[in-house]
């Protein structure tokens, strides 16, 4: 009985050291609870899949069948574990699609969708869209995570918002900790940035965007991306002691590493997918612990 109540007092100082020290949002505290360290192993695979079909409808199909046979590849690994989060790249639903085809409604069919896939398989799914947002009426790049139940439980609009999505009509994402903090999970916090985010050292008022996702307690960054930035996020987060994933989508650079990757703190590679390999595998997994 002790012990319980000295397991549960540790998890609430925890979390609110995270808190005073501008960490995880108020509103996500309210309804969570940091699990205990050392934090559960859980299994992770990262994807990898270049979606172009034109339209609406046949990129929401080509996402569900990912997430499908993602799930089914991870049984078949040698450990025969299915994945408990799935992390899917930048803008994979709206690649290719019509200009009136590029934005969706928060809560509209994708989220549905991929809710329902995270009930199906019971696990966590981080996804990207353009989303047009029903709380304000604006436009973000945007990350969502939903959990096991399907239920939103966190997001993320990329910061450093490009030309293309300007040009789109989105709104650059806050830098303060509402839009950059990690979100408590069963795992641990885990944080989210989305492409060129995680470049740094633009000028002196920038950030570095990953070390500041880890000073604000993120134990692992999951970064959607349609381009390669693999040795980015590999070095930010060995400069800030964390795991890192990144989930790819084209390869018009030579990196070292793979296209969709996970990271381990001392930047070491435990798992990679590109379409440069052979057969038709479309993800990459690995058995990880945030408690590093």
């Amino acid at each position: 009985m002790i012990r319980k109540a000295a397991k549960k007092i540790t998890v609430i100082i925890s979390a609110l050291i995270l808190f005073s020290e501008g960490g995880i949002s108020g509103d996500l505290l309210i309804n969570s609870k940091l699990p205990a360290q050392p934090y559960p192993d859980f299994k992770l695979a990262v994807t990898y899949a270049k979606l172009r079909l034109g339209s609406y409808e046949a990129n929401l199909k080509a996402m569900e069948k990912l997430i499908d046979e993602t799930v089914a590849g991870c049984k078949n690994d040698k450990d025969g574990k299915a994945p408990d989060m799935i992390l899917l790249s930048e803008s994979v639903f709206s690649r290719g699609n019509k200009a009136d085809q590029q934005f969706e409604k928060t809560d509209g069919p994708l989220m549905q969708a991929m809710a329902n896939k995270a009930r199906e398989h019971n696990c966590y799914i981080v996804y990207n869209f353009y989303e047009e947002r029903t709380s304000d009426g604006k436009k973000y790049n945007t990350n969502k995570m939903i959990n096991r139940k399907g239920e939103l439980i966190g997001s993320y609009d990329k910061t450093r918002a490009t030309k293309d999505d300007l040009n789109m009509g989105c709104t650059a994402g806050s830098r303060d900790k509402s839009n950059i903090s990690p979100i408590i999970t069963e795992f641990g916090p885990i944080g989210m940035l989305i492409c060129y985010d995680v470049q740094n050292g633009f000028d002196e008022r920038d950030h570095d965007f990953i070390l500041l996702q880890a000073e604000r307690g993120a134990k692992l960054v999951l970064v959607s991306t349609i381009g390669d930035y693999s040795t980015e996020s590999r070095d930010g987060g060995k400069a800030a002691g964390i795991w890192m994933a990144v989930c790819g989508q084209d390869s018009y650079r030579n990196d070292d590493l793979y296209k969709s990757n996970i990271t381990d703190p001392d930047g070491n590679c435990v798992a990679g997918v590109a379409k440069t390999e052979t057969g038709q595998r479309t993800y990459c997994s690995a058995v990880i612990n945030l408690s590093r």
